[in-house]
């Protein structure tokens, strides 16, 4: 994000011919956190940027959110324009109001069903290589057993090997929603978004649209979104499910008409919660009055100057705000809330690395976003993980008074005390998921406990993490 050129603007009545989409400025942000700030604050989470790096050729940039998960923008991408997930109207024209009745009526289900015909239709128009069904199968089971996080790998490794099937982006949205880690909901979303895109006639994704945008707060886009669906899908508008999702949305659209929340509030809302992200309206002012005194009837002028440029201002980075850019891919399972210093790297052009309050570093597939290893790099914390420049050596350093390298090992055996691989990375990301999301007295009552073993059970820990109530 560029902003020395803000200080030059204010001085210039130049500033109300300039167009805002010529000013070099970008924001780069997940979508979901702007409508989570004041629920963060409550929660007395706070959120900031410990550790940004470019990928070799810089056109990627890894951003590591405190508080929150790994972030990977694509800086040079000019045909991936901003998309607002946040309604489904650019999914549907009027075309596609039609209504698409099932095969057999099921009207008192509590879940929203596929039809007969779009089953046999989706087998045939997207049908999945072997080994991509095979994975679907092995995530479908993994669902079942409620076992979220393998579920989500394997629904991620089969997408690489099939990027056009509607099915798996569903079934990882399904999932996803069902896990509901920090940012789960929102990527949810764009997974139901992407099925959609394919096959306009997916009608499960149609559904978790709409419950991810009102999960989201997006209530007023939810219940557009729903309503769209209903006329599509008249029959299963009768269903359990969808009559609940409908009261749940005038609930919470009565809840925020209550509190005096109309449109043009959250409008106005939106800007001061973007602006949460970087600068507030109040180090604009700061700046503002920074400017140099001036004498006698120049003092009114500019004056009068200074308030219409800070309100052009205001306007450009309102707008900039409003095409601001979502990132290309999110790595999850590693915890940031302790220190401000906490590096994410890129390790060659295919994996990425960061360190964990739990005294680990991790090893994400770039791809894929899963989990390739988990290392004990230091007895507290590691916070910095370096790559070597062009040989095979990554270097970490934490609380301890350690510098250690890595290096792959192939042939010479290792004793128990040089063996730092984390064997159980379940329990380990599980709970990184619960410290993330604990009131801060919490999280360091659970740092001082984490040695002894606190959620040692085979298949312990949480699946989708609470968070504590405010």
């Amino acid at each position: 994000m560029l902003k020395r050129h803000r200080t030059n603007l204010f001085e210039y009545k130049l500033l109300e011919f300039i167009d805002p989409s010529t000013v070099p400025l970008t924001y780069y942000v997940p979508g979901h956190l702007p409508k989570r700030i004041d629920e963060y604050r409550r929660r007395m989470k706070t959120l900031s940027i410990t550790f940004l790096s470019f990928n070799s050729n810089g056109t990627e940039l890894l951003a590591n959110l405190g508080g929150e998960q790994l972030y990977l923008f694509n800086l040079c991408d000019d045909s991936s324009s901003p998309v607002k997930y946040d309604t489904y109207k650019t999914l549907f024209d009027k075309s596609d109001l039609i209504e698409i009745l099932p095969a057999s009526k099921s009207s008192s289900s509590e879940t929203i069903p596929d039809t007969d015909s779009q089953k046999t239709n989706n087998k045939k128009k997207y049908k999945l290589s072997p080994k991509a069904e095979a994975l679907k199968l092995k995530a479908n089971a993994s669902f079942e057993e409620q076992n979220y996080v393998e579920a989500i790998d394997y629904y991620n490794q089969a997408i690489i090997l099939a990027e056009n099937s509607p099915i798996l982006y569903g079934n990882r949205a399904a999932t996803l929603m069902k896990r509901n880690w920090d940012g789960d909901v929102y990527s949810a979303m764009r997974d139901c978004y992407k099925a959609l895109m394919f096959d306009k006639t997916h009608l499960k994704s149609h559904f978790r649209l709409a419950k991810c945008l009102n999960d989201l707060k997006w209530h007023q886009e939810a219940k557009e979104c729903l309503n769209f669906f209903c006329k599509r899908f008249p029959d299963y508008a009768k269903s359990q499910a969808c009559e609940n999702l409908v009261k749940d949305i005038e609930k919470a659209l009565k809840s925020s008409k209550n509190k005096g929340d109309s449109v043009d509030d959250e409008h106005e809302n939106s800007d001061t919660e973007w602006t949460t992200m970087s600068e507030s309206e109040s180090e604009i002012s700061d700046i503002s009055n920074k400017k140099p005194k001036l004498n006698g009837n120049e003092s009114d002028s500019n004056e009068s100057l200074s308030a219409n440029n800070d309100k052009i201002l205001k306007n450009i980075y309102y707008q900039k705000k409003s095409r601001a850019v979502d990132f290309n891919s999110r790595y999850c399972g590693h915890c940031n809330v302790a220190t401000d210093i906490k590096e994410a790297n890129f390790i060659g052009d295919n994996f990425i690395a960061a360190g964990s309050d739990d005294g680990s570093f991790f090893i994400w597939d770039k791809k894929t976003s899963n989990i390739v290893k988990v290392l004990r790099g230091d007895e507290s914390i590691v916070n910095c993980v370096q790559p070597h420049p062009y040989s095979c050596y990554i270097a970490t350093s934490g609380i301890d008074s350690e510098i250690r390298l890595w290096s792959p090992n192939f042939d010479e055996a290792l004793t128990d005390e040089e063996d730092r691989v984390v064997n159980d990375v379940k329990s380990a990301v599980l709970n990184n998921q619960v410290k993330m999301n604990s009131h801060p007295f919490e999280y360091l009552f659970l740092n001082l406990t984490q040695n002894a073993n606190w959620n040692t059970e085979e298949g312990g820990g949480h699946q989708n993490v609470e968070c504590r109530p405010s």
